[in-house]
């Protein structure tokens, strides 16, 4: 956002705040304000420890930019959790939505999406249409957590898969090259929904089975 210049030995761009940074953050940081498992957030904020001292270590950025990123993260989450008490669930959404859009529309216009943006969008997306269509499974037992975690990693092992096998990776546009990423989030909410079918139609083939254990 601001023209503070990268390294170096980066190229062109700008690195306050740290967009990987601020992504990570995101990501975690929203898991962190949805759990109440004091264990869970422990380990969020380790993770978050881990990457901010990789991106420094590497030389990718600061801990100047590390903490603008924490800020706007911080910003962002207080006024998710404003909008949602306020005007509920599907305003934030619809709310999120907007402004993700018409962010990615303005990086576009003025600065040319780069493949973290487009991957970015994709990731969101994916994410979004995955819990329209999938959304109102929920996993309760670790068994079920298991099998859909399982299905979603061979999606992805399948989608890589296919991806690889044409040939033609280095030769795509970004906006082709990340729709893996599409597919990858929205295998979440799809594993999930399958490994709830899968779970159920055991049961129902093992009732006895089932009672006992």
């Amino acid at each position: 956002i601001f023209k503070i210049p990268l390294f170096s030995h980066l190229g062109p761009g700008y690195a306050f705040p740290s967009g990987h940074m601020h992504v990570a953050a995101i990501f975690y940081g929203y898991f962190f304000y949805r759990t109440q498992n004091r264990i869970v957030k422990a380990i969020l904020i380790s993770l978050l420890g881990c990457v901010a001292s990789s991106i420094v270590y590497k030389h990718f950025h600061d801990w100047y930019d590390i903490l603008g990123a924490g800020v706007f993260t911080s910003l962002e989450i207080a006024g998710y959790h404003v909008l949602r008490k306020k005007c509920g669930a599907k305003v934030t959404d619809i709310s999120a939505i907007f402004t993700v859009f018409t962010t990615f529309c303005a990086l576009q216009l003025v600065y040319g999406a780069k493949s973290y943006n487009w991957l970015a969008l994709y990731v969101f997306s994916g994410i979004l249409c995955g819990k329209l269509l999938c959304g109102k499974t929920i996993l309760t037992k670790w068994s079920q957590k298991l099998v859909a975690m399982s299905l979603w990693t061979g999606i992805m092992v399948l989608v890589n898969f296919f991806n690889n096998i044409t040939g033609m990776q280095m030769n795509r546009t970004y906006c082709i090259r990340q729709i893996k990423y599409f597919l990858f989030a929205f295998a979440i909410y799809l594993s999930i929904h399958l490994a709830a079918i899968i779970i159920k139609s055991a049961r129902q083939e093992f009732p006895e089975e089932q009672e006992q254990g």
